[in-house]
């Protein structure tokens, strides 16, 4: 069989298409392994940012009872009924200036 240029050019030109194909799959391939791991990396990075803004408003709420009780003589009202009543109060005042104090340090850390 004898190779003539026409045909040698027709082999180049289905070659070279064949090649051109088997890279554009392995291009879509290889994207579509890097779509996954944005995908992944984008709902990660969504779900931090849904927890810190929870945890903001825990801590925007918490601090509005506390400044609503502090203005309020709460604690005197409360030991006219029963001093027990009056010393868990103040205590869940501590507790919750405590979680305030912890939600504040870590909202710091992750921002």
């Amino acid at each position: 069989m004898k190779l003539t240029e026409k045909r040698l050019r027709q082999i180049i030109k289905q070659e070279l298409k064949e090649s051109y194909a088997e890279d554009v799959k392995i291009y879509h391939k290889e994207m579509a392994e890097a779509q996954k791991g944005w995908d992944a990396r984008a709902t990660d990075l969504n779900e931090r940012e849904q927890t810190m803004n929870s945890v903001g408003r825990v801590q925007r709420s918490i601090k509005a009872v506390l400044e609503g009780f502090k203005k309020m003589p709460v604690s005197e009202a409360l030991g006219t009924v029963s001093k027990g009543h009056a010393n868990k109060f103040v205590k869940a005042m501590g507790m919750l200036e405590s979680i305030l104090e912890d939600t504040s340090g870590w909202l710091k850390e992750n921002q």
